[in-house]
């Protein structure tokens, strides 16, 4: 039910979403459910839906006096595998989300909170793998960024522009394994720790900047 009174929109009832498809960014998104109850200027609303075998739920309210409906919403998804999805992706693995998404429904602000217990980027195995996200104006920003890789323990935080493409990390990396990152066959081994700073461009290797310091107690070379 709608209801206008001088310039103000009012609404009353409720609508289910039963089988609810939708495609977006190529992807078939489908089994779509959900319950929306409206009340004077705002709805409730509980949603469920799946990609690729892939379930993610959401509920929250959204405002619906503000020209563009305005969010605030909380969305989780478990067990969900980002390689059934991206097609060309270099990461396989399980991934725990947990969002709340707000703004207008254009342009809206998400924060995540991520977790990977066990996961495959590059040929890299990644273990315990946490990180907050935060998106907004086309940019992402991750921190508290913790990982187990490569014999050892990186943490850090970064920043990407999906703009442009360009990032920017800072990661500092504890007892990591020189022989984890020898594709070469070179025979180095040994661990090392330090505190690197990172910039380039995600689609351009030769712009990749690295910058810091590492030391080790201990490299070997041919087993010298």
């Amino acid at each position: 039910t709608l209801v206008k009174i001088g310039e103000d929109i009012y609404y009353s009832g409720k609508a289910e979403l039963e089988n609810g498809e939708a495609v977006i960014y190529d992807k078939k998104v489908e089994n779509i459910k959900g319950l929306f109850v409206a009340s004077e200027n705002q709805a409730m609303a509980f949603l469920r839906a799946s990609c690729a075998g892939q379930e993610a739920y959401a509920h929250g309210r959204i405002l619906l006096n503000t020209g563009v409906p305005v969010l605030n919403m909380v969305v989780e998804t478990k067990d969900f595998e980002p390689a059934k999805i991206l097609e060309n992706g270099d990461f396989s693995g399980k991934v725990n989300v947990l969002a709340h998404i707000t703004g207008p429904f254009n342009n809206p602000v998400i924060d995540a909170d991520v977790n990977v217990k066990e996961g495959m980027a590059e040929g890299y195995s990644l273990n315990n793998l946490s990180a907050k996200l935060h998106y907004a104006d086309n940019k992402v920003f991750a921190k508290d960024i913790n990982v187990d890789a490569l014999g050892g323990n990186v943490t850090g935080e970064a920043e990407f522009n999906a703009k442009d493409l360009s990032y920017v990390g800072h990661f500092k990396i504890n007892n990591v394994e020189i022989s984890a990152l020898q594709k070469t066959g070179v025979p180095v081994s040994g661990a090392v720790s330090g505190d690197i700073a990172l910039d380039g461009v995600a689609d351009d290797i030769d712009k990749l900047n690295i910058y810091g310091s590492v030391f080790s107690e201990g490299i070997t070379y041919s087993g010298i």
